[in-house]
């Protein structure tokens, strides 16, 4: 019985272990990139969240971040970024602007007038 529980206690140690140190690779390799401007299109806002029991009000998952699916117009491929919610009040699906990332790591998006 303990051997078993070491083997579970091992495994869940090396996975959390592991993905500490694919963060920080990831958040290196985005502070070595410079910063890029495109000119992107907003195609889709998926968040997860939940209304509650009225049905109005919409809340967020814990982590404060949604999936925007950007349209980079110069190369016409789509690229989903991970953006933080309070930058959805000025985001909306169709919104044509300038998207400024550093690596994969949203910096900010402009909306052309």
């Amino acid at each position: 019985m303990p051997t078993e529980f070491s083997i579970i206690l091992l495994t869940m140690l090396g996975i959390f272990i592991v993905s500490i140190v694919l963060t920080i690779i990831q958040w290196s390799r985005n502070n070595a990139m410079p910063q890029t401007s495109v000119e992107a299109q907003v195609v889709a806002i998926p968040c997860s969240g939940w209304f509650d029991k009225s049905g109005v009000d919409f809340h967020f998952k814990i982590d404060g971040i949604c999936e925007v699916k950007f349209l980079l117009l110069s190369s016409g491929k789509r690229r989903t970024i991970k953006v933080p919610i309070d930058e959805l009040e000025v985001i909306a699906k169709g919104d044509v602007g300038i998207l400024t990332l550093q690596g994969s790591r949203y910096i900010s998006f402009k909306r052309q007038q």
